[in-house]
């Protein structure tokens, strides 16, 4: 109960106190520009140069807050949880600033009142989450296979029950969710399949979660990081383009998507809660179209693949079974590029998928993750074949807390993004989520006839971009930031 309710009450009272704060200081800052500016340049120009200082300032303010007030709420609201939950064990809901906590109203130290909080997270969803030895999550009781009807007859014998299956055009296999009467001796099950069944692909069915980002409030104006300000993109073919977005859902009735072309399919399993605020953003950035915002392909197609539900602690999260099943949606619909936005371990079962898919011309595009630079690789940002993208600011600089590695591909913009906003409205965001949708625009545009992007023109890209950090390619930056070329400059390189 402590770390849940350490959880919920850290992210609300850090969230209002970076709003308050951050309000501070842009007032602060654009006061102060204004008073230097106004005595150098008058007029027009003035408005102008204190717009792009101002952006500049509360750009590199914003990064100072965000650090500072997260460090230190965290810290006083930890500790004052803690010492409220062990003393007083009905102390609940309100804590540090009064921020109520939901959904746990109550954390008593007894049998009773534990269950009764147990039951109320319990009613967010209905699946459980175990953990194994090494701290990777999976859905409790569940296991998944890439198999075909043999292997699923030797599944059989080893006690296992089929609880769903569904046949994966895309790759020739059926995807099965498995149970197990008999969990007791998981390891010995694991050695029998390896030596009676090598070639069967078998694991648990992985937790995947959306990644951390930063949203930017010092900013709150319409002026900023418009995506196709950021990067325009000519595309003479647009309504030819057709991207997939496996993300959460989108805000359909936001006036960003008003004409636009988006097939969406919901792949959260029966009777949860799906969620729209990650993926309305990014497939902004990609598509979005008003009359003061524009994304960068606006006319193109989206299959849009909701994978994420609702969690506790306002957490969002995803399983490799409705990833894969995604996939296989959008390779048989015939994208050109996959955009993905969320970080888990390794699965045997998602790697052989992208790799299937990768080789029938299907690019994977997937932010590198926003753990810090000291982080392991994420997946699927880190399978072989899907293009790594981290996020730089407007100076070119690396995001703060972009994860680092040897399959980081390109850089993009993902410092202060403007987007739109599930339930109306816009924002800024900074992450290597909003980075991914200017490297999977830039691919989606080269496609050839046939939808599919070869070998050849992604290397296009790659020569195209613009080196940053060291000489050549570095763990940092990839190969540079990305630098979009026109469909027909790439077609006649080729003749």
């Amino acid at each position: 109960v402590t770390e849940q309710v350490t959880e919920q009450v850290t992210e609300q009272v850090t969230e209002q106190v970076t709003e308050q704060v951050t309000e501070q200081v842009t007032e602060q800052v654009a006061d102060q520009v204004s008073h230097q500016v106004a005595g150098h340049v008058g007029g027009q120009v003035r408005g102008q140069v204190t717009e792009q200082v101002t952006e500049q300032v509360t750009e590199q303010v914003t990064e100072r807050v965000t650090d500072q007030v997260s460090h230190q709420v965290a810290g006083q609201v930890r500790g004052q949880v803690r010492e409220q939950v062990s003393k007083q064990a009905s102390r609940a809901a309100t804590v540090a600033v009064s921020v109520a906590t939901t959904p746990v109203t109550a954390a008593q130290n007894t049998a009773s009142d534990a269950s009764q909080v147990a039951a109320a997270n319990a009613s967010l969803r209905e699946i459980e989450i175990e953990i194994d030895q090494d701290g990777v999550q999976f859905v409790k009781g569940e296991w998944l296979v890439l198999a075909d009807q043999a292997d699923l007859a030797t599944l059989r014998k080893f006690g296992f029950n089929i609880v769903k299956s569904e046949q994966l055009g895309s790759v020739g296999k059926i995807l099965a969710r498995l149970s197990r009467v008999d969990e007791s001796s998981v390891a010995q099950m694991q050695a029998d399949l390896k030596r009676l069944a090598p070639t069967v692909k078998i694991e648990r069915n992985y937790i995947l979660f959306e990644p951390k980002s930063v949203n930017d409030r010092l900013i709150t104006s319409r002026r900023g990081l418009a995506p196709q300000r950021v990067m325009p993109i000519n595309a003479p073919t647009v309504q030819n383009i057709t991207i997939g977005v496996i993300d959460t859902g989108y805000d359909s009735a936001h006036e960003v998507f008003r004409g636009a072309r988006i097939e969406a399919k919901n792949f959260v399993a029966s009777g949860e809660a799906q969620t729209f605020s990650h993926g309305t953003s990014v497939i902004s950035a990609l598509v979005g179209a008003a009359a003061s915002y524009q994304g960068l392909l606006p006319g193109a197609n989206v299959l849009s693949a909701s994978v994420f539900q609702a969690g506790k602690a306002n957490s969002r999260f995803s399983t490799t079974d409705g990833v894969t099943r995604a996939i296989d949606w959008m390779a048989n619909r015939g994208v050109s590029v996959i955009n993905m936005s969320f970080a888990g371990p390794y699965s045997r079962i998602l790697d052989s998928v992208i790799k299937t898919t990768n080789q029938q011309g299907i690019r994977f595009v997937a932010a590198a993750g926003n753990e810090g630079p000291t982080a392991a690789p994420v997946y699927p940002a880190a399978y072989d074949g899907v293009i790594a993208v981290t996020a730089v600011s407007q100076r070119k600089k690396v995001y703060r807390l972009a994860n680092r590695g040897n399959h980081i591909v390109f850089s993009a913009p993902g410092v202060s993004v403007f987007h739109a906003k599930a339930g109306g409205g816009y924002g800024h965001s900074s992450g290597t989520s909003m980075a991914a949708p200017f490297v999977t625009a830039a691919l989606a545009n080269i496609a050839g006839p046939d939808s599919r992007i070869d070998d050849r023109e992604l290397q296009r890209l790659i020569d195209a971009s613009e080196d940053l950090g060291q000489v050549g390619f570095d763990e940092i930056y990839g190969h540079g930031l990305i630098r979009p070329l026109a469909p027909e400059t790439v077609r006649l390189a080729e003749r």
